[in-house]
């Protein structure tokens, strides 16, 4: 059988709620174990109950897997609703909203490892791929929906918040990844400042590049004026939009006009900062596998704990 794997789970009856019991267990043996490890018969003895029951409620392990990753999605929704609850401008919101996002990883980071996990298990199971791309929209959706429902965000703004969402959203999960694999949480701190200062700076110059209105907090902070960005190869304005962020920021180029107001200097200047570290991580690779060559290694190109650190928290 070729088709994908069924995305709703056959009903049954949940006698004496079963299979909540059953992926209860499921996610304690995958945080304790890995989800590779983390095989039907090893989670029906931690549900207690016999494999027959398991395949009764559920056909195999990868639907074990989707059901769980609904549930998980379903809390984090629920749990993000209550925090973000009351009003809040999208100025704040940003920051409060990753930064909150992180404090429930790092209570959980056994869910996180799982989460990482089934993205690569059912990459590689035929009929199964498709879950890793649900999985990665479902989260989306939830910082999505937390950046819409800030109160000075209208339905007219859905593009540019959809785009911002995207510059959030792939730069906090590579900063995720790099504190699971060192550690290091105070790094993580101070570039995610450096991310939500630079997606501030995007949100307004998106949204005067689309002649949409200013949500009044970004308004404010990009119209006052005084300090003026040095961009030795500027770009134009109908040039940038052919080019991504991303690129635009290697080549230094702006966001939005050139003179800009003191809080998008600093965004903008952190947003470069972001894309020197990573610029410089990779020199730091080359020469680490290359030691007759550090001679011509730039200054400063390590970027460890050790590394000076700036008044704005990032290193130089």
């Amino acid at each position: 059988m070729n088709s994908k794997l069924s995305r709703k789970s056959i009903s049954r009856p949940n006698s004496e709620g079963r299979r909540e019991q059953i992926l209860a267990a499921a996610l304690e043996v995958m945080i304790a174990e890995g989800v590779y490890h983390a095989t039907t018969r090893k989670i029906a003895e931690a549900a207690g109950v016999n494999v027959a029951t398991l395949h009764y409620h559920f056909e195999n392990k990868e639907e074990i897997l989707f059901c769980v990753l609904e549930g998980l999605a379903s809390n984090y929704r629920a749990t993000l609703a209550k925090r973000f609850a009351k009003p809040q401008k999208l100025e704040d919101r940003i920051g409060d909203l990753l930064h909150f996002i992180f404090s429930e990883i790092e209570r959980n980071r056994g869910e996180q490892l799982v989460h990482q996990e089934m993205t690569l298990y059912v990459l590689r199971i035929p009929r199964a791929e498709h879950m890793a791309a649900d999985k990665d929209r479902e989260i989306f959706k939830l910082y999505e929906h937390s950046l819409m429902s800030a109160s000075d965000v209208r339905p007219e703004h859905a593009d540019v918040i959809h785009d911002l969402t995207n510059f959030l959203y792939t730069g906090f999960v590579g900063l995720l990844h790099q504190w699971l694999a060192t550690g290091d949480r105070d790094r993580l701190l101070r570039t995610t400042n450096d991310l939500v200062e630079a997606a501030k700076t995007m949100a307004a110059g998106r949204l005067r590049q689309s002649g949409e209105s200013l949500p009044a907090a970004l308004l404010a902070a990009s119209s006052r004026r005084g300090v003026r960005v040095h961009d030795p190869s500027p770009i134009s304005r109908s040039e940038a939009r052919e080019h991504p962020i991303a690129d635009r920021c290697r080549r230094g180029g702006e966001f939005v006009d050139a003179d800009l107001g003191a809080e998008e200097a600093r965004a903008a200047t952190g947003m470069r900062r972001i894309f020197r570290q990573l610029r410089h991580v990779g020199d730091a690779e080359v020469h680490r596998d290359a030691p007759d060559q550090r001679t011509t290694a730039p200054r400063n190109h390590h970027l460890g704990p050790g590394a000076p650190v700036d008044r704005a928290g990032g290193a130089r």
